[in-house]
């Protein structure tokens, strides 16, 4: 009786097992890690942050800074970052949302097609902020 050769294993050197086995192994390791790091989650908790506004090309609006902490800290806000004109130190208490009202020249000041120096807008805390 006469066996096909892709069912019969028997004729694979040891050579190739070996190599086989490693990049099994490999595959098996790659899976579990990237299955671990899914695992992860992502937050936006920190100390000191420096962000910026993009132009709202219709018109005036609120510009305003959310705040949430997991503990009792207090934050300063202020704009812009270098040598800042407007500064306000605010609570931010565990469980509720604080916000803070900037200027508007936060997000409209910003000359069209170049690169602003100086109109980030700063944030630190004591504690651990925004969420």
């Amino acid at each position: 009786m006469e066996t096909d050769a892709r069912t019969n294993w028997t004729h694979i050197s040891r050579k190739t097992w070996c190599a086989l086995l490693r990049s099994f192994a490999a595959v098996l390791a790659l899976l579990l890690t990237s299955t671990a790091a899914r695992g992860q989650s992502l937050d936006n908790k920190g100390t000191d942050f420096i962000f910026a506004f993009l132009p709202n090309s219709t018109g005036d609006s609120a510009v305003e800074l959310h705040l949430t902490s997991d503990v009792s800290t207090s934050a300063t806000v202020e704009y812009p970052v270098n040598s800042p004109t407007f500064t306000s130190t605010v609570a931010v208490n565990p469980g509720s949302v604080t916000i803070v009202s900037l200027p508007t020249s936060a997000a409209n000041s910003w000359p069209f097609g170049t690169v602003a120096n100086n109109a980030g807008v700063g944030c630190a805390g004591g504690g651990v902020l925004p969420d």
